[in-house]
């Protein structure tokens, strides 16, 4: 259960985290650094994945 709730947090996390990396990808022209900002996105959405198959996992089993 404390797992669950670990991983809820984190989902929570991330998608906000997402949000901040969305809005600063909008804000900027640099080609540059909107390549940074979405290889970010992208680490930022495969854990979330991952976090989410771990979550629906462990729900599973109660």
């Amino acid at each position: 259960m404390r797992q669950i709730e670990s991983l809820e947090a984190e989902i929570e996390e991330l998608e906000s985290q997402s949000q901040v990396v969305s809005e600063q990808m909008l804000e900027t022209n640099d080609a540059e650094k909107l390549m940074e900002l979405q290889t970010e996105l992208d680490k930022i959405s495969h854990r979330q994945e991952e976090a989410m198959l771990e979550w629906e996992e462990l729900s599973e089993q109660l």
